[in-house]
């Protein structure tokens, strides 16, 4: 009887134990394991340095505890800043409600620069905000309505020089990626 209930034991334990090895080996493949979906693209880093791009979507892995992943956006995303109030050259007040679509192309050169969309947001919402202001501050109320058109162009190149610098690509009017520089929209 106590020869029976030593192998009831150590069977207990080597059950506990296997259960113990199953249950840490699933812990890692879980914390290993990553998705990137259809809409998204990443980054692999370790300790912080750039190791894999990801572009396509899929189940990939990476070392749990020393790899982290950063995912970025793939679609054509908006950044629409506060209305803000501009005086034209002839001193009269406009309201103005300024606009860009962009899309990140080179998520590395993204993460190296600006590190999130948050951050690029602001900084490019501040240089969309000071373009805007200075397009519509050197032009009269007057000629505002006559050159509408080519507003936008203006304040397109200072957009696009700042994306250059964070790897993004701007997106043109319907959603297609073929479009003028960043498009900006006015309303007087």
């Amino acid at each position: 009887a106590a020869e029976e209930a030593g192998r009831k034991l150590i069977m207990r334990t080597l059950l506990a134990a296997l259960l113990v090895l199953l249950g840490g080996a699933a812990a890692i493949a879980y914390m290993s394991f990553f998705i990137v979906h259809q809409n998204e693209q990443a980054i692999v880093l370790r300790f912080g340095d750039p190791r894999k791009i990801i572009k396509e979507p899929g189940l990939n892995w990476k070392v749990p505890a020393v790899e982290t992943v950063e995912f970025f956006d793939k679609r054509i995303l908006d950044l629409d800043s506060q209305p803000q109030e501009v005086t034209a050259s002839d001193q009269k007040r406009l309201v103005v409600d300024s606009f860009a679509r962009y899309k990140i192309v080179d998520p590395l050169k993204f993460y190296q620069t600006v590190l999130t969309e948050n951050a690029f947001r602001d900084r490019f919402g501040s240089i969309l905000n000071g373009s805007v202001r200075d397009n519509l501050g050197r032009t009269d109320l007057a000629g505002l309505y006559r050159d509408r058109e080519a507003l936008p162009g203006e304040a397109a190149g200072h957009g696009a020089d700042a994306a250059a610098l964070a790897a993004v690509r701007p997106a043109g009017k319907g959603g297609d990626d073929a479009g003028r520089s960043v498009d900006v929209a006015h309303a007087v």
